[in-house]
């Protein structure tokens, strides 16, 4: 997730040569077409030949030229001539045309700066609070309640994002973003930059919850090291000049005291901050590698988790064995839907794996998209697992209700023990996963077909049938 585009010439061959369609083609890097050798910079003689006459495109190629920033360190979206218009699309603030390429160095920086824009966008325009991890003191939206710090530690931290009322709401809602250079607030960060944010970004989610009623807590597993506070390398303008992709410069990262792994993190936070709120019903969106830290979070059998009403998965990476224990697999079929990648229709019914959940289709083919596409199913779905647990005070419900709370819990306290009960311990071996772990799932490897979710390439071949005529067509 959030890797440049693709299509760009590969590594150690030439670009084919320079031609009208080439200098319009975003996914090709413009700086074939600048003049570097001067602190202004232009079109060079090359790009001057082939652009000819052309008003309209020299016009853009020197919109595209302002995108790199003038300056070290660039802060703001404004440095690098980019917007975000009012349909959340990336456009020249000169051109309003769609990001263009320059290099890896130029498209990390941005990516960056996109990151601060969003997370900007969440405090100021949905009232979410950041809140620093690992906890000490107080927060503002949990007065009564201060948390023991590490003593003499001086960051880095993590941060996450919480909504006013996540303390004290009826329905708490979680979003827990995948792996790579995502961050708090995306989902994808290609598509925040090629697409747009109500596809890259949980800022639909955001507002729907807020709609609802509902509290938000945003994760941010897969920020564990971070440079030690004063020790953030510079970005540096020569940087962005510079043909191929360049390594990082050398900075030693530390290790974010009790997240130091993504499913120490989703524990950390449920532990310290999910047990707080009120909310007898919580939910959560995983998307991605997130899907794993979802299922940890079940294995580790804490006795909160009893709140939980369902979790609604985007194309999630994990896996789910014939050692987990019956209340984790009971879980997943009978609470949990994960929207996968496919190019049927939204919500087609793609099947059911041995121990996991319901597959249905994201609507889309490609990975990150799932999230932003399946975005209203998710929220039916989510509304109809709290509509459940809300029923369970109706005479007719409450047998069945109690029934599958005892099904699902019924191997609650095999659960708990060391594998839960210890946060540190779940950092340092990514959630359980120590040599026993390894044990069995090298076991049930042996014994059976691991049911790993990997993007979903290899789909079950039970599919509701959609129509004589669709089918027809498939098989042409």
């Amino acid at each position: 997730m959030g890797n440049a585009p693709q299509g760009r010439p590969q590594r150690g061959r030439p670009p084919p040569p320079m031609t009208l369609l080439s200098l319009r083609n975003t996914r090709r890097s413009m700086l074939e077409a600048i003049d570097i050798t001067s602190d202004t910079l232009q079109v060079n003689k090359e790009a001057k030949k082939v652009i000819g006459k052309d008003k309209e495109l020299l016009a853009y190629v020197n919109a595209v030229i302002l995108t790199v920033p003038s300056i070290d360190n660039p802060s703001l979206l404004s440095d690098f001539h980019y917007r975000y218009n009012d349909e959340g699309v990336l456009v020249n603030s000169t051109t309003d045309t769609r990001f263009h390429w320059i290099n890896q160095s130029h498209y990390d920086a941005l990516g960056d700066i996109i990151v601060k824009h969003i997370q900007e966008l969440m405090v100021k325009e949905h009232g979410l609070e950041q809140v620093l991890l690992p906890l000490s003191g107080t927060i503002p939206s949990l007065p009564g309640v201060s948390f023991e710090g590490k003593k003499n530690y001086e960051g880095p931290y993590s941060n996450i994002f919480v909504s006013s009322n996540w303390a004290t709401c009826s329905k708490l809602l979680l979003l827990v973003q995948g792996s790579g250079a995502v961050r708090a607030g995306q989902w994808a960060r290609a598509c925040c930059i090629n697409e747009d944010l109500s596809i890259g970004s949980i800022l639909p989610y955001l507002a729907q919850a807020k709609n609802l009623g509902w509290g938000v807590i945003v994760f941010n597993p897969n920020l564990n090291k971070a440079p030690a506070p004063g020790q953030t390398p510079p970005v540096l303008r020569e940087s962005f000049l510079k043909q191929g992709k360049h390594a990082a410069r050398a900075v030693k990262l530390q290790s974010i005291s009790k997240n130091k792994s993504p499913v120490g993190h989703v524990l950390y936070v449920w532990k310290m901050l999910v047990t707080h709120a009120k909310a007898p019903q919580v939910a959560a969106v995983c998307h991605s590698a997130g899907g794993h830290g979802g299922v940890c979070l079940l294995r580790a059998g804490l006795p909160t988790l009893n709140r939980l009403v369902g979790i609604a998965f985007t194309d999630s990476v994990h896996g789910v064995y014939s050692t987990d224990s019956k209340r984790v697999i009971r879980f997943l079929r009978k609470r949990c839907r994960n929207w996968v990648r496919s190019t049927d229709e939204l919500d087609t019914v793609m099947g059911q794996a041995s121990y996991d959940c319901q597959l249905v289709s994201a609507g889309h083919h490609l990975h990150e998209y799932t999230s932003g596409v399946a975005f209203p199913s998710v929220f039916t779905f989510l509304q109809e697992r709290f509509k459940l647990a809300k029923d369970e005070s109706s005479p007719r419900l409450e047998a069945k209700v109690r029934e599958e709370k005892a099904d699902i819990g019924q191997e609650e306290g095999e659960e708990e023990g060391a594998e839960g009960d210890d946060v540190e311990d779940e950092e340092e071996d990514e959630g359980g996963n120590g040599e026993e772990d390894q044990k069995k799932k090298k076991r049930a490897e042996e014994n059976e077909n691991m049911n790993m979710n990997m993007s979903q390439k290899k789909r079950p071949k039970e599919k509701k049938k959609v129509g004589k005529e669709k089918e027809k067509e498939k098989e042409k």
